[in-house]
């Protein structure tokens, strides 16, 4: 743990875009204590443990070489197909040891100096190749060659004449960077052409599949959020409150006035509609809407009515991360299940009026005594879900302004926890690798 600890500290300091001599030297400190938790950690963790691949990987180094057994001589060729077919070789697993002798951790001290000459670590890049065009095109691009270069040499070499490589090669970049000059300058958009049919969305999916594309155009960087207008993936309300019937992730938080002798198809439907009206009304009438507290009458939510009774996916959600301002912040943490927009009518308004929402799942802070974090500890804060029970306190589910997102974080898991199925009942605010268990609770990177 003091490890993970001093990993996040270094990386934290590390890539912030606005440095002081103070956040440089403390760059530098920590560096040297990361230096000795590494040097412990191989001492005295690494040595109780003995390391060797995995089956899987050994099962693919076997394959790899049987693949490259076939490819010898012809003769060795015939002789290899006239026993029939081969077996991946066996061998021990191969041992895996924690090693410091690598450039990239000797290279760690080397930030606060790089941060001092050049800037801060977000203005430039060792990974992608970049170039500094001129104005002029006459004149000559100035290169600079990044790590992954390599990668872009391999994939024009299927194009090439394998004996002229290097000189086709040439030419495939050439051919490319002509290509990417004229999109610039001309403003067009090179989208590869989708060889299958649009597929429709499952009406009980609350998230777009990763293999759906939304290209996003660039936006002014003053602008805090931007999210697609496209309306190429509709839900209708009432068709998914009735697929999701029963699911606790749409029932978003539990209305008081309810009773208990209301079936329970009604207080799904009172739940998740009235709540989305909550929302919206907020937002057109300019009010702060924090964590679903506040609630309108039944007359002020008849004001407003969805279109065509419908709200639309989205898969990207762009967020521009605020500038330091020096002041401290209260942060809260959730996870987006969904991605919406949706058009209102309201009673002040002959237009209609575009709403954009996120569908959130709450994780709450962690307060337990033996929890704490900070830097005497060398803890990380540790969050979890918020359960689905009316003794929680605060709602498990909300809507949430997108305007209101600071940025994304990293969550790591706390595995000697372990996970629960205490928190939720199945759901498909879940991810589907999830199944229907969740993380009891996760540490919050820097």
């Amino acid at each position: 743990m003091d490890l993970l600890f001093e990993l996040s500290t270094w990386h934290g300091l590390a890539k912030l875009r606005l440095h002081t001599e103070s956040t440089v030297r403390a760059l530098e400190s920590s560096t040297t204590r990361l230096g000795i938790v590494l040097r412990k950690f191989q001492s005295t963790t690494c040595a109780e443990f003995v390391t060797r691949d995995l089956p899987s990987e050994e099962a693919a180094r076997g394959r790899r070489k049987a693949a490259k057994a076939k490819l010898k001589t012809t003769t060795e060729k015939s002789r290899l197909k006239g026993k029939g077919k081969q077996k991946a070789p066996e061998s021990d697993s191969k041992l895996r040891v924690f090693g410091l002798s690598n450039y990239k951790t000797h290279a760690l001290p080397d930030y606060p100096k790089t941060i001092r000459e050049l800037g801060t670590t977000d203005g430039y890049s060792t990974q992608n190749v970049s170039f500094l065009f001129k104005k002029d095109l006459s004149q000559a691009l100035i290169g600079i060659q990044g790590e992954l270069e390599h990668r872009r040499c391999k994939r024009f070499y299927p194009r090439v004449h394998k004996g002229l490589f290097a000189s086709g090669i040439a030419r495939e970049v050439c051919r490319e960077r002509i290509l990417q000059f004229t999109v610039k300058n001309h403003g067009l958009i090179a989208e590869r052409p989708s060889r299958k049919k649009q597929k429709t969305l499952s009406r009980k999916s609350l998230s777009i599949p990763f293999s759906e594309s939304e290209r996003l155009p660039p936006a002014n960087p003053d602008q805090h959020y931007q999210m697609s207008n496209d309306t190429r993936h509709p839900v209708d309300i009432s068709r998914m409150l009735g697929d999701c019937h029963g699911d606790p992730g749409c029932n978003v938080r539990i209305i008081t006035f309810l009773t208990t002798i209301c079936c329970s198809l009604t207080v799904f439907v009172q739940n998740f509609i009235p709540n989305l009206k909550d929302y919206a009304l907020c937002k057109i009438l300019g009010l702060e809407h924090d964590a679903n507290e506040i609630e309108f009458t039944e007359a002020q939510r008849a004001s407003i009515t969805f279109i065509k009774n419908r709200i639309y996916q989205h898969k990207v959600l762009r967020v521009n991360y605020t500038t330091y301002d020096m002041r401290p912040h209260p942060y809260w943490y959730a996870r987006i299940i969904g991605i919406y927009h949706t058009f209102v009518h309201h009673e002040n308004s002959p237009d209609p009026i575009l709403i954009d929402f996120l569908f959130i799942r709450w994780y709450g802070l962690d307060l337990d005594r033996s929890s704490r974090f900070g830097w005497k500890v060398r803890r990380l804060p540790k969050v979890g879900f918020v359960p689905d029970s009316p003794d929680a306190g605060s709602p498990a589910f909300g809507f949430l302004d997108p305007a209101r997102v600071i940025r994304g974080i990293h969550l790591i898991p706390c595995f000697s926890e372990g996970s629960t199925d205490e928190l939720l009942e199945p759901s498909l605010a879940r991810l589907p690798h999830e199944g229907d268990l969740d993380w009891r609770c996760y540490y919050v990177n820097m």
